[in-house]
């Protein structure tokens, strides 16, 4: 996993408000490795879910 890779874990982790989930988009866009890659998605997923659940549905 590449510096660049790490900072945008470091970010996409910064964001805690289930509507955060739409912005590591684009975060998972500028991955380099498919870990981070993998990483960002579940982090935008457990947002989402977060999101959801605030939401009641």
């Amino acid at each position: 996993m590449t510096e660049k890779d790490l900072r945008l874990i470091k970010q996409a982790f910064e964001y805690t408000d289930g509507s955060d989930w739409n912005r590591i988009a684009e975060l998972m866009d500028q991955a380099e490795s498919d870990q981070a890659f993998t990483i960002l998605r579940n982090r935008q997923s457990y947002l989402y879910r977060k999101e959801e659940t605030f939401s009641g549905l």
